[in-house]
C-alpha cells in the first residue's frame, strides 16, 4: 500500500497541487484489547469502506499500517477542498459500526498536507501531514489540522525538550526541593 501510494503521490505532485489527509483512529486500540484482533480487522474494514465512500470516487483510499490510513487525489487540489473532505471523513467515521451484534464507535484525527507549499515529495508530504495529525490528536480528537510551518517547530521544541529532560533524568540532574505552603 505504501510503495502503491508513494507512486500515485508522486504522478499527482508532477502534474501539479494535491492535498493528503492522514488519518488516525481515535479508540482503536480498546476496540482490539476488548474483543479481540478479529473485531479489531472488521473494524478495519468497515472504516475503509466509509473512508472510500465519504471521500468520493476520484479519491484514492491506502491503509499505512495498524489504524492509520492516508486519503488522497487530483481533485482535492486545495485546502478548502481538504477541509471539506475532511469534515465529510469525520462525520462518517463517527458513526457507529456494528461488530459481533455491538455497536462500536471509533473517531479519527486528521492531519492535511497540500504540496507543492507543505512538502514537494510523497515522503515530505506524508510527514506534513502527520505532524498536523498529531497535533490534531493532542488538542482535540475527532478532529484535523492543517499543516503549517509553525506547527513543524513546535513539534521540534517538543522533541528537543524531551530529549533533554531524558538526557537530565539519565545524568541525575534533578533533584527534589521541598517549599513549605504557609496559610496566614
Amino acid at each position: 500500500n505504501r510503495r502503491a501510494l508513494y507512486d500515485i503521490l508522486r504522478t499527482y505532485l508532477a502534474a501539479g497541487e494535491v492535498s493528503v489527509l492522514l488519518l488516525d483512529l481515535d479508540g482503536f486500540k480498546p476496540v482490539n484489547d476488548r474483543h479481540g484482533h478479529a473485531a479489531g480487522d472488521e473494524l478495519l474494514r468497515q472504516v475503509s469502506d466509509r473512508l472510500r465512500f465519504a471521500s468520493g470516487p476520484s479519491c484514492h483510499v491506502a491503509r499505512l499500517g495498524g489504524d492509520e490510513f492516508a486519503v488522497f487525489s487530483e481533485d482535492i487540489s486545495d485546502r478548502k477542498d481538504a477541509e471539506i473532505i475532511a469534515k465529510a471523513l469525520l462525520a462518517e467515521i463517527a458513526k457507529p459500526c456494528v461488530i459481533a451484534g455491538r455497536d462500536v464507535v471509533v473517531t479519527t484525527s486528521i492531519g492535511i498536507a497540500h504540496a507543492p507549499d507543505d512538502g514537494d515529495t510523497p515522503n515530505q508530504l506524508i510527514q506534513s501531514a502527520d505532524v498536523a495529525m498529531y497535533d490534531s490528536k493532542r488538542r482535540q480528537r475527532n478532529g484535523f489540522q492543517s499543516f503549517s510551518p509553525e506547527l513543524a517547530s513546535r513539534q521540534q521544541e517538543r522533541l528537543q525538550t524531551e530529549t533533554q529532560l531524558r538526557r537530565a533524568l539519565d545524568n541525575g540532574e534533578f533533584h527534589l526541593v521541598y517549599q513549605p505552603q504557609v496559610d496566614l
